[in-house]
């Protein structure tokens, strides 16, 4: 087809009188064809005689339209207004920028609100101006006046430009914010912006929402005056998620963590996240926002619940609302608005938790590459003062954008450039450096799981936050245990290494007698101290053993002070694994980074795509994935999922744990389970019980936790069910002896100096609705209830017919057969 005949076959040319959409007339769907033939009839007239009626827009005419979008919504949305200020407009807002030529504003003027780039201006605006609308439909003919009317300032000004990835419209001088294009922020100097290099007429919106809605989190009104219609009653037909909404919406967006949740329009979570929009819609928020920090903050302003409350929550099941004294519940289209939604999310949520990687701003000079010993350990003595290193300044940006790639280097290139090695010292120096860090957030997981599970969204690359911020604190903490963890060296040990180590453990036998300088988390109990050094007595004499202190005395406090202790500078002993309940895993990792801050403790847990994480940027260093001296952890918590799955190849694989301590130590009393059998596989050369429970239902149980902490020892069952098959006093003593070195147990009761307990009964009557239920139970149950009890009755005067009988036969000295 030529183009001759392909311009015959598209017609005539269209154009939207509010926004810049133009279409030939073929290109038009069906119903909007049939709209500009009903607008140009109504123009022309009925057809001349022998003329036939207008069935199309001819190639050489051109008329005007309403395009779908115009047609759903006919505003700007950044001003929320149909039209632009005329001429007239801009004189009064140009005097309204000079304050000392401002003229007071006549009587009757309407006031309009408009936006300018970032700034928002009220403008007077007479009531006889002319519509936007009226303007474009002056369409032209001979006449010139009318080209001349078209092509005005005024008409253009009218117009809308639509964004190509959202399709929202805006008005020309709306369509990049004084951020994008400078102070100065007039109609040309955007129109240089747009032509200084190629760019997709995307709007300032798009432009800043370059990443994919994750999460929907909730939603206000917006304008905030703007009221919804109420559904008609309960069978009232719900609007489309299509329709135009006065609404926006909290959202998450993906790779990025909470503390950079926007509020998006309606219209334009349309275009970009329509199925997140409409499970929102018809199923609710994903995750809850409230918490009990939040519920604390809120006090007063929370409703508290009253006996009006709870009469008015029995009348909805009911379905009697004659006694509604409930507040007015939501009755609109999709959950209930929240407008301080944002304040509701977590802050934890909001603060780092650890550094996985950093992104520093190059060094200024280059110096001579020095080669970095990783030999260095963590705990060694502080080294040398290292010069300051001269860097570029890092200019201004936005928080949470990633900087361009000339702002960002590798922590080990630019190590190498600037010919130093970084230390945890440095942390404050090297902060401000920092463009692009790799972090996981605070109370979430490392990996992205499913959109209703809470423990997720939480290892992102991110900006640091803002120096001024009270999050910035924790991520200097952060950083300083990132720093120490990439010094962290742990060498695989010879035959002869491992030959010193066990004749220097020998030689250690006397314990610390007060609490070491490296426990820095606190003052220990007497007793925790005591468990502290008998722990570490049993570890010298190579004993394996079971601590079994009452729960709440401190167990974690004490394994924690113990391989503080060994990892301390002058004693170097690691590595050691600890395996804990998925509960107390985080609870773990608190103690340890308060208690002994200069031991590198890894989290090894959660879905695949965490222990992902994990592996690559916490267990290993770098390039070493895998590798038993590419280890980077002092201390390795788990938990029993990853003992019993696939992942425990990669406790296997260390040739030596120092320690092996397993919480919850009870679980280890059946010799057929998985965790038993795998964790007996493990080459560890002590090895430690947690229980709060130690006693056992029989000796089966207890031999296999004694097998398990010394299998020299301990070879044969049948040995020890045949030594204590018949338990009497003696035996029992002998069977207490035999376990004794291997336990220590202390209670609350022997070690800590508790207040009397005190019961107060306080008496508390039924409420009213309980009252109702309790009666209502009573009613419908009345035989029922009056056949119980004359059965118990009758049971009860057996009973004492017999005891009678017994008391009169004993009284007599005869035999009595009783029935």
């Amino acid at each position: 087809m030529s183009d001759e005949e392909l311009a015959n076959q598209l017609e005539g040319w269209l154009e939207c009188e509010k926004c810049v959409i133009s279409s030939h007339w073929d290109c038009l769907a069906s119903t909007q064809q049939k709209d500009v033939l009903l607008t140009l009839a109504e123009k022309e007239g009925p057809p001349k005689p022998g003329e036939r009626r207008r069935k199309s827009v001819k190639i050489d005419e051109r008329a005007g339209f309403v395009c779908a979008r115009c047609t759903a919504v006919a505003k700007c949305f950044v001003c929320h207004k149909e039209r632009l200020p005329t001429d007239q407009d801009r004189e009064v807002i140009k005097k309204q920028d000079e304050p000392e030529a401002m003229e007071p504003v006549a009587e009757g003027a309407a006031s309009t609100s408009m936006l300018n780039g970032n700034t928002t201006m009220e403008v007077d605006v007479d009531d006889d101006t002319t519509a936007v609308r009226n303007l474009r439909d002056e369409r032209p003919t001979a006449n010139g006046d009318a080209d001349e009317a078209e092509n005005s300032p005024e008409a253009e000004a009218a117009l809308m430009f639509r964004c190509v990835r959202c399709k929202l419209a805006c008005h020309y001088l709306h369509h990049c914010s004084a951020s994008e294009v400078g102070v100065d922020s007039s109609l040309a100097r955007k129109a240089s912006w747009y032509q200084e290099t190629p760019r997709q007429w995307t709007c300032h919106q798009c432009r800043d929402w370059i990443w994919p809605v994750d999460i929907i989190c909730a939603w206000r009104p917006s304008p905030a005056d703007a009221v919804e219609p109420e559904l008609d009653g309960d069978d009232g037909e719900p609007p489309s998620y299509k329709d135009a909404l006065p609404r926006e919406y909290l959202v998450k967006w993906a790779g990025r963590g909470f503390r950079h949740v926007t509020w998006i329009p309606h219209a334009w979570a349309i275009a970009n996240a329509p199925q997140k929009l409409r499970h929102f819609l018809e199923k609710g928020p994903a995750l809850d926002l409230v918490t009990d920090e939040t519920l604390a903050a809120r006090g007063d302003d929370m409703a508290q619940p009253t006996i009006s409350s709870i009469l008015a929550e029995d009348d909805k099941v009911k379905g009697d609302q004659k006694h509604s004294h409930g507040a007015r519940e939501w009755k609109g289209y999709g959950p209930p608005p929240d407008k301080n939604a944002e304040s509701s999310i977590p802050t934890e949520w909001c603060t780092i938790d650890r550094v996985l990687d950093v992104m520093l701003l190059p060094p200024k000079k280059k110096r001579k590459p020095t080669k970095i010993n990783r030999s260095k350990r963590i705990l060694s003595a502080s080294a040398t003062p290292e010069p300051e290193v001269e860097a570029t300044t890092l200019s201004p940006r936005p928080d949470g954008v990633n900087p361009p790639e000339e702002e960002k280097m590798e922590i080990d290139e630019w190590e190498e450039r600037s010919g130093r090695s970084l230390q945890p010292e440095d942390a404050d120096e090297i902060a401000g450096l920092i463009t692009w860090c790799f972090v996981k957030w605070d109370d979430l997981q490392y990996d992205q799981c499913e959109l209703r599970t809470l423990t997720s969204y939480s290892a992102t690359w991110d900006t640091p936050p803002p120096v001024d911020s009270p999050l910035y604190p924790a991520f200097k903490r952060a950083l300083k245990r990132f720093l120490g963890a990439r010094l962290v060296d742990l060498p695989v040990l010879s035959a002869s290494e491992i030959k010193q180590r066990e004749m220097a453990a020998g030689s250690m036998t006397k314990p610390p007698e007060t609490q070491p300088s490296c426990i820095v988390g606190g003052t220990l109990m007497p007793f925790q101290l005591q468990g502290f050094q008998w722990l570490l007595y049993k570890h010298f004499k190579r004993e394996s053993c079971i601590l079994a202190d009452d729960m709440g005395l401190g167990k974690t406090i004490q394994i924690a002070s113990l391989l503080g202790y060994l990892g301390s500078s002058q004693l170097q002993i690691y590595p050691c694994l600890v395996l804990v309940p998925n509960s107390t895993i985080t609870n773990w990792v608190r103690e340890f980074e308060k208690w002994v801050p200069h031991i590198q403790v890894v989290p090894y847990y959660g879905e695949a795509a965490s222990r992902k994480i994990i592996s690559k940027y916490e267990l290993y260093h770098k390039g070493l994935q895998g590798e038993a001296h590419g280890l980077r952890a002092h201390v390795v918590l788990t938990t029993y999922d990853m003992i019993t799955g696939s992942e425990f190849r990669v406790f296997g694989g260390i040739p030596r744990w120092e320690v092996l301590c397993v919480d919850e130590g009870q679980r280890l009393k059946s010799d057929n389970s998985l965790i038993f059998n795998r964790l007996k596989t493990l080459n560890s050369v002590h090895r430690i019980l947690l229980t709060g429970t130690p006693l056992n239902n029989n000796l089966r149980e207890l031999f296999n936790l004694l097998n398990f902490l010394d299998k020299e020892t301990f070879r044969h069952l049948q040995d020890l069910e045949a030594r204590f098959q018949d338990l009497d006093e003696a035996k029992v003593t002998e069977l207490h002896e035999m376990i004794k070195p291997y336990i220590l147990r202390r209670i609350k009761a022997d070690v800590l100096k508790l207040p009397p307990k005190i019961e107060i009964i306080v008496p508390i009557s039924l409420a009213p609705l309980q009252k109702n239920v309790y009666k209502t139970i009573l009613e419908r149950n009345a035989d029922l209830l009056k056949a119980i009890g004359e059965a118990r009755q009758r049971k009860v005067q057996k009973e004492a017919r017999e005891l009678k009988m017994a008391r009169k036969t004993s009284a007599e000295g005869d035999p009595i057969v009783v029935d």
